[in-house]
């Protein structure tokens, strides 16, 4: 390997596990070359297998996968959207007992059919707070594929719960409450904006008809 060249392998043992959309997912796994030889020779099958697993079912969600010898990343079609995945790769011995190897964490593929929820939300975040810090503040609030901002607003609200009116926070150690503006204000601001011409003035009511638009010429609007 050349200094510019990246290993083919970083020994991590790890599994990464990726909805790509809801019916695909994104398996790899970084195992050592001479590691994933080794799993090879000792599998009955001369290969290393692929297992998907749903929610907390125990029976594979889609039929085991065959892999490559060397293979190190996989795409999985799973049967239902809006579902939590897990994965792992192993091998059988020549005894047919299962040998695990790396274990993915759980992912959630998207649903396919369109929300229920149609409300938009909006937060602002100070500029002087940087993602990573955003990211530090809520990292103990975050659930399993909860959305950022949500995490966000439940990190601001615990703050805010937990401090006394006498000890309010310093600039900077916690998102103020400004910071989640609500969606209207935010939408109000964005409608009177384009609502005004450039002279100040509002536009014109469009004509509805003919007659409406002579009386528009008429008046020299």
């Amino acid at each position: 390997m050349s200094g510019g060249e990246l290993p083919e392998s970083y020994g991590t043992q790890r599994m990464f596990l990726a909805a790509r959309d809801p019916h695909w997912l994104y398996a790899s796994w970084d195992i050592p070359v001479e590691q994933q030889r080794e799993n090879n020779s000792r599998s009955r099958d001369g290969h290393m297998l692929l297992r998907v697993f749903a929610e907390d079912e125990e029976k594979s969600a889609v039929p085991e996968i065959h892999l490559h010898p060397e293979s190190r990343n996989w795409f999985v079609n799973v049967p239902r959207a809006g579902t939590h995945y897990r994965a792992e790769v192993g091998y059988y011995s020549p005894a047919g007992e299962w040998s695990a190897v790396s274990a993915s964490q759980s992912t959630f593929s998207p649903p396919d059919t369109p929300s229920n929820e149609v409300a938009a939300e909006f937060a602002t975040i100070p500029p002087e707070v940087t993602f990573q810090e955003v990211v530090e503040m809520v990292q103990e609030f975050v659930t399993q594929n909860e959305p950022l901002l949500e995490a966000v607003v439940r990190a601001n609200e615990a703050a805010r719960a937990s401090e006394s009116p006498a000890q309010p926070r310093a600039n900077g150690e916690q998102i103020s409450a400004h910071t989640f503006e609500s969606g209207a204000q935010h939408a109000g601001a964005t409608r009177r904006q384009h609502d005004e011409t450039p002279t100040g003035r509002r536009n014109p009511p469009q004509p509805k008809s003919i007659d409406d638009r002579n009386a528009v010429v008429g008046r020299g609007e």
